[in-house]
């Protein structure tokens, strides 16, 4: 399914106003799209971590220097991947 279900992350990825921010789906779903990365931890304390992470000003700082496009900013899977394991 396109949709993130309760206990996930979901990470937005293009725009200047939504580049890089964080949500946590704790009950219901959203849809995804192009613009949106999903995560789902394999356990709650992976997730606690994660959160951490990527709600991080240190994350904002990093993707906001790290994003790609000249127009509308994005970041890909692996500039989230690259973040979550150094």
């Amino acid at each position: 399914s396109n949709e993130m279900a309760k206990a996930s992350y979901a990470r937005l990825l293009a725009g200047p106003v939504r580049l890089g921010r964080t949500v946590y789906i704790e009950k219901g779903s959203i849809p995804i799209s192009d613009c949106i990365i999903g995560i789902r931890p394999e356990t709650s304390r992976i997730g606690e971590i994660i959160w951490e992470k990527l709600s991080s000003s240190n994350c904002r700082n990093y993707l906001a220097n790290t994003s790609l496009g000249v127009g509308a900013k994005y970041i890909t899977y692996k500039t989230i991947t690259d973040y979550l394991t150094t």
